[in-house]
């Protein structure tokens, strides 16, 4: 579909630059203005808007895995996050543990990024079918702490960069405590 969607737009382009481009000046009866050749100018555009609906109606067809995993069943949606939250738990609690000095600073922001990126993120990008699932009260009792924790842990990335190692200590250990809290709730839904 994306191959699809790719080559109507770039003939769409194509048509469309040949219907507005100007003449050649050495050609007989010039004139010195755009000449616009309208059949193809306004196919090219057709065929540009179609690739862009096209473009949006194949964001919204497709279901993402948790949208995928909330029809199959509410349990397996649920387990999902919570692997999530269980990640996430798992990655601070060795962030906790791991020691924090010049030579271990890149493998320390290295493991925050991982979170950051990885599970956080899937949360963060799943949040609208979860709250279309379990109500908007799933985004204030896990989103919104989750979202705490990611400013904590990124916090901890920028003390550390800065070489304030005790204070990224410390936004890790308070990351670790919301993400904690998180999985209480997360637990308590099922």
């Amino acid at each position: 579909m994306r191959w699809l969607i790719s080559l109507l737009l770039i003939a769409g382009t194509l048509l469309a630059t040949l219907g507005f481009a100007r003449t050649d000046p050495r050609e007989p009866g010039w004139q010195r203005k755009t000449q616009v050749n309208w059949p193809l100018a306004l196919g090219g555009l057709t065929l540009m808007g179609v690739a862009v609906v096209g473009k949006i109606v194949a964001r919204r067809v497709r279901p993402s895995v948790l949208e995928q995993d909330l029809h199959a069943g509410e349990e397996i949606a649920l387990q999902r996050v919570r692997s999530w939250i269980e990640e996430l738990v798992a990655g601070a609690d060795q962030l906790r543990q791991m020691e924090l000095d010049n030579e271990k600073l890149h493998v320390w922001t290295a493991r925050i990024e991982s979170l950051v990126h990885g599970p956080m993120a899937q949360l963060f990008a799943h949040r609208y079918a979860l709250a279309s699932r379990y109500g908007g009260a799933i985004l204030s009792h896990v989103v919104a702490p989750v979202s705490e924790a990611e400013r904590w842990l990124n916090r901890a990335w920028a003390a550390a960069v800065d070489g304030y190692f005790e204070a990224a200590r410390a936004a890790a250990e308070t990351a670790y405590g919301r993400l904690c809290e998180v999985q209480e709730q997360v637990q308590a839904l099922g």
